[in-house]
């Protein structure tokens, strides 16, 4: 096994006019909340009274910020100043009307707003934030959530972004089961996260998304106090869980190199043993040379190793349609006579068909002909 970078596309199309991106930690669940201090440990209720959610936030945005910043698919990253909602009271107004969607006088534009606030309003529902004291009050904007027209116009006047990505909502949950079947015990963190966007050209809401993010630890142990002891502690497993979580929103919009693991065939032929040296310094095209001379080997063996081989050179040569084709031929010269080869191969099929799929995608997101 080997490993390598590969550039995987965003989830999403972003619109090309968007070159220039704002971020903001605009959390409205930043203060101390009883609902998602609430966690369990194998049945039993507990409080934590540190406001652990409120870190977990701050590191996921750290986290989203930098991993775009590092991977420079737009040309400006900036982060501008945070909000502070931590003594702010937020009165939801909306009254929902029955939305008809084939209504010819609703825009697009106007459409977004509505799902966009609405599925804002509803998320705070969930964790009703409860600052004390209260000490301002804000209302939710039926266009714009929680921001106002005018609001929006000052960003878009004193920044040079395209658009504004906003963290609206952020909370997390957390609990450790036991199971005495298989004396493993399970502990989850769930990462729930919020963004409204905003087209700062048109001064507009854009669009929203949100997710939740599951992130999971399994430990066995002989007795259910030494399996629990092994899982990470609570604030340590939120606040990993938030890292990982900022990381995955970021990929979740933009291509983004990813670390993944290839196999490739060893071979004890005095004249393959070398291409292993080859392969760890990264020099690909000499080591197919010394596979290509053997694809047509007596020894059926050999001759299906260095036909996968090559397949793994030509992907590193960006050569998908190649390295299929040599993957196929290796498959097709034991078939499923050899289950364990033809297993790879089918695999291998399987992943660079997905790449070259990715490809095609990742042309369109980079605007490549």
């Amino acid at each position: 096994m080997i490993d390598i970078d590969i550039l995987e596309p965003a989830k999403v199309k972003l619109p090309d006019n968007y070159q220039n991106v704002a971020l903001r930690y605009n959390n409205a669940n930043v203060a101390w909340n009883p609902i998602c201090a609430s966690y369990n440990v194998d049945g039993k209720a507990m409080v934590d009274s540190t406001n652990l959610d409120s870190i977990a936030s701050e590191v996921y945005f750290d986290l989203f910020a930098a991993t775009l910043q590092e991977q420079h698919f737009f040309e400006n990253v900036s982060t501008l100043n945070a909000a502070d909602y931590s003594t702010t009271q937020f009165l939801d107004t909306l009254a929902i009307p029955e939305l008809i969607f084939g209504d010819s006088t609703l825009t697009q534009d106007e459409l977004n707003s509505f799902m966009g606030v609405h599925t804002l309003a509803n998320e705070l529902k969930k964790t009703k934030p409860s600052p004390n004291p209260v000490r301002h009050k804000k209302y939710i904007d039926p266009q714009f959530g929680l921001y106002s027209k005018e609001e929006i116009a000052v960003i878009a006047d004193t920044c040079t972004a395209d658009i504004l990505l906003s963290l609206d909502h952020f909370y997390t949950q957390n609990g450790i089961s036991y199971f005495d079947y298989n004396a493993t015990a399970n502990e989850v963190v769930l990462i729930h996260y919020f963004w409204t966007a905003y087209d700062l050209n048109k001064q507009n809401l854009a669009f929203h998304f949100s997710k939740t993010d599951t992130i999971f630890w399994s430990k066995l142990a002989t007795n259910k106090k030494e399996a629990i002891h092994r899982l990470p502690p609570r604030k340590d497993a939120v606040l990993n869980a938030a890292d990982i979580a900022g990381g995955n929103t970021a990929n979740f919009l933009i291509p983004h190199w990813s670390t993944v693991k290839r196999m490739y065939y060893v071979s004890g032929h005095v004249e393959l043993k070398q291409t292993s040296d080859l392969v760890e310094k990264g020099n690909w095209l000499e080591a197919a040379k010394y596979w290509k001379a053997n694809v047509d080997n007596g020894n059926k063996n050999i001759a299906a190793k260095s036909m996968f081989n090559l397949a793994v050179a030509c992907e590193m040569n960006d050569e998908m349609d190649a390295a299929i084709d040599w993957a196929v031929k290796s498959y097709y010269l034991f078939g499923e006579n050899n289950e364990i080869h033809a297993a790879n191969c089918k695999e291998y099929i399987r992943i660079l068909a997905q790449r070259k799929q990715d490809r095609n995608i990742l042309n369109k997101q980079f605007n490549i002909e």
